[in-house]
């Protein structure tokens, strides 16, 4: 190295770093402890690190790196989200926070993700690059409204949609009318489910869902519902789309 300390050092590691290159999840450790006066060292062979981060969202709160004897406990730390946000869950599927890893017997890098309290991934939104704005949470980025698709934020990621492409927009595109009678709509997602509703009355009506047709996963792109009914089951249809 050039003689940066811990302190100095960049994290992770990136191109502006002296230590560029160098393994700081299995052979070096950063200083934290201080024991080698601040300046990286070799992993002794019954050494373990544990390096939590955090994604968009939220900060770490407790010790972020930490080296861990073989067969012993970690100090635990806490994902904190921000205003809006909640914790959603780490990179290794588990849920409890704050959490403590225990009998370490390799070295563990673990990154906290956040949702916000719609459950809208704040990953979502940050490869979108949509970003709070001064004085914002991320309550208030869920309700951020885009006039040509007439749909907030949350809505675009219910519907799966690209929030920064306008021509992204869920709709109906064609209607058989049967019977059967069937609903053409896209896009159809995998990871959302859709049932088909029928009213008498687009005023005072209420929506129901059709009978017979059940609510499903989409199969992804053009997709379709059917209304089986003879007659069917209203004048009135319309598709709902849900998170899973």
């Amino acid at each position: 190295g050039a003689g940066r300390t811990t302190e100095a050092m960049t994290y992770p590691h990136d191109t502006e770093t002296t230590y560029l290159d160098w393994d700081f999840v299995d052979v070096w450790s950063e200083d934290v402890a201080g024991l080698n006066a601040g300046y990286p060292r070799l992993l002794d062979p019954n050494e373990r690190n544990l390096i939590y981060t955090a994604s968009v969202g939220g900060m770490i709160s407790g010790p972020a790196i930490q080296v861990v004897l073989v067969g012993q406990d970690g100090d635990p730390v806490e994902a904190v989200p921000d205003d809006g946000a909640a914790f959603d869950q780490w990179s290794d599927g588990r849920t409890d926070n704050p959490r403590t890893d225990t009998d370490i017997t390799t070295n563990l890098t673990i990154t906290a993700h956040f949702k916000s309290v719609s459950l809208v991934p704040i990953d979502w939104y940050d490869e979108h690059d949509i970003t709070r704005g001064e004085g914002e949470t991320w309550a208030d980025v869920d309700q951020r409204y885009d006039s040509d698709k007439r749909m907030t934020l949350l809505q675009q990621f219910i519907a799966d949609l690209d929030p920064t492409d306008s021509n992204s927009v869920f709709h109906v595109f064609a209607i058989e009318p049967g019977p059967p009678r069937v609903i053409h709509f896209e896009p159809g997602s995998t990871g959302r489910v859709y049932s088909l509703q029928f009213t008498d009355d687009l005023i005072d009506g209420v929506w129901t869902n059709v009978p017979g047709t059940p609510t499903r996963f989409g199969v992804g792109g053009e997709d379709a519902l059917s209304d089986t009914n003879q007659p069917p089951a209203g004048p009135f249809h319309r598709v709902i789309v849900e998170l899973p």
